[in-house]
């Protein structure tokens, strides 16, 4: 015969493997497995009583599983010794344990114990899942005032998971979260704010919240006003104070911040103070198989951030990144093997990655797709097939594609598909597709998909010449050469003011025109 007493914890981990000709006696109070035992007794209510009474007392929410399964395992046991009452016991008891415990956490004053229990029932670990009973344990929890349990209700108001959607009750209790301490919460009231949930739209008191929480040192927060800073908001835009902001939200770990410190190394030289140090992050990031941060490394190493460019390296992480299957590295990639930039040229590969990546929706490579298409470039010619790509790429927002696939309706000579046609140059001008904006000023002055109208065109025209498109101006500037009749007239001296300027901002046809119009104004004297 071979006793353990090791206490119960030991006792519920060995229940797994008991076996029929094992016994259960009471040792000191505790139930112990008797291996092999001589003489098999039928369990007593006592010993049934002490297991039971005993598994209440050592649960918690990390041990739920583990309690069910030696449970089971127990009724399992006496059931193959054929002991009924014993099982009916178990079984009983069973279903209430959990129930029990719940009831008695969720009307405790513990509201840390509260949080982990509803957490764990949210999500399902280590027990069954019950969003109901977790909603319930969180508002518990909140009114005990731990603050996390106020962030995780207001998820569940935003989302109505297990109750009625409310984002008023969601701003309530994002409010309640940063009265108890909650670094994160001024961040999502000021996401409220920001967008009018829960809250009348206030972006003034959205900024005071987000800055309150950078404050804080939220990282979230952080990268916010970084954006704010370096985008610029009005007559906001601070660069270095942007990147300020990233830096301290990169040094916490926040990929987006820190991928923002990497496109500013390789595209604002000299801003970022130490591109090393952004470095040596992506590459730890790298280390763990982040494709974005090989994305990024290979962008680092093509521009030459550290110094001399180093292709083979950037072709290493591009490649690495791309068969991760982040979509942006395919597109990259693919453009490099369509055009034979840094690699030999590929066909092949080149549409492989572009299709890889259109799969996963990435606007660039639908659009892309469209291009080759349309262009006859690694594949066949296909205009019905470039039309489909540009529509995908336009619908994710892209306004290359919105103005590709506005010329290509135009080329049908469909009225309804010029109609549509200016739609899309209208949506393209939003998003500062300078290509797109002189074609909607076309269509005013022409009057393609839209009612005629030179008074219009010559408005839009000055509208995108103050918005310092360099084509705008230089139409605008021909307008002021030849004057139009009722609406604008002949100007030479502003004509030359708007080429000069367009001629600064790189436009090629600027310089030709400033002669004409020099040839022109001599003339006319």
């Amino acid at each position: 015969m071979n006793g353990l007493n090791s206490g119960f914890g030991f006792f519920c981990e060995k229940v797994n493997e008991i076996k029929i000709n094992d016994n259960i006696e009471l040792k000191d109070g505790n139930p112990v497995i008797i291996y092999n035992a001589e003489n098999i007794n039928p369990v007593d209510k006592k010993t049934l009583k002490v297991i039971l009474r005993c598994f209440k007392e050592q649960l918690n929410p990390n041990l739920f599983d583990k309690t069910e399964n030696a449970l089971l395992n127990l009724i399992e046991y006496y059931n193959l010794r054929g002991e009924t009452g014993a099982v009916q016991k178990l079984s009983k008891g069973l279903n209430s344990i959990f129930d029990d415990y719940t009831f008695k956490v969720l009307y405790s004053l513990n509201g840390d114990l509260q949080y982990l229990l509803g957490q764990h029932l949210s999500m399902g670990l280590n027990m069954k899942k019950n969003e109901a009973k977790a909603f319930q344990l969180f508002q518990a929890s909140a009114e005990n005032g731990y603050a996390d349990a106020s962030i995780r209700l207001s998820c569940m108001y935003l989302t109505g998971q297990e109750v009625e959607q409310s984002s008023v009750k969601a701003f309530e209790s994002y409010l309640q979260a940063e009265k108890n301490g909650n670094i994160a919460a001024s961040y999502y009231i000021g996401n409220c704010y920001l967008n009018g949930e829960g809250v009348e739209k206030d972006v003034i008191k959205a900024l005071e919240y987000f800055q309150k929480a950078a404050e804080k040192g939220d990282p979230y927060a952080l990268n916010y006003m970084g954006d704010f800073y370096f985008k610029g908001n009005g007559d906001e835009l601070d660069k270095e104070k942007g990147i300020g902001y990233w830096e301290l939200a990169a040094e916490q770990g926040d990929r987006d911040s820190l991928f923002n410190l990497a496109a500013s190394c390789i595209n604002e030289n000299g801003l970022v103070q130490n591109p090393k140090k952004v470095l040596e992050m992506l590459e730890g990031l790298a280390f763990r198989d982040d494709a974005e941060a090989m994305y990024y490394l290979a962008s680092y190493y093509y521009s030459g951030v550290m110094g001399e460019k180093d292709v083979e390296k950037g072709n290493d992480y591009l490649t690495k990144a791309a068969e991760a299957r982040f979509p942006r590295a395919q597109y990259d990639l693919g453009r490099r093997y369509a055009f034979g930039i840094n690699v030999e040229k590929d066909e092949e590969q080149a549409v492989r990655l572009m299709r890889s990546a259109a799969l996963q929706n990435d606007k660039k490579a639908l659009f892309c797709l469209g291009f080759f298409y349309e262009d006859g470039i690694c594949v066949d010619a296909d205009q019905s097939r470039a039309m489909h790509f540009y529509e995908l790429a336009a619908n994710q927002g892209d306004s290359n594609a919105q103005y590709a696939l506005a010329l290509c309706y135009i080329n049908t000579g469909n009225q309804e598909k010029e109609i549509e046609a200016f739609n899309l140059f209208q949506r393209a001008t939003e998003k500062g597709n300078e290509e797109a904006q002189i074609n909607l000023f076309k269509c005013y002055f022409h009057g393609v998909g839209v009612t005629q109208s030179h008074e219009k065109a010559i408005e839009t025209l000055a509208f995108y010449a103050e918005k310092k498109n360099p084509s705008a101006m230089r139409e605008l500037a021909y307008f002021y050469t030849v004057g139009l009749e009722g609406i604008l007239q002949k100007d030479y001296a502003k004509a030359a003011t708007l080429l000069k300027q367009s001629m600064i901002l790189g436009d090629e046809g600027a310089s030709e025109a400033l002669a004409q119009l020099m040839d022109t104004s001599f003339s006319d004297l």
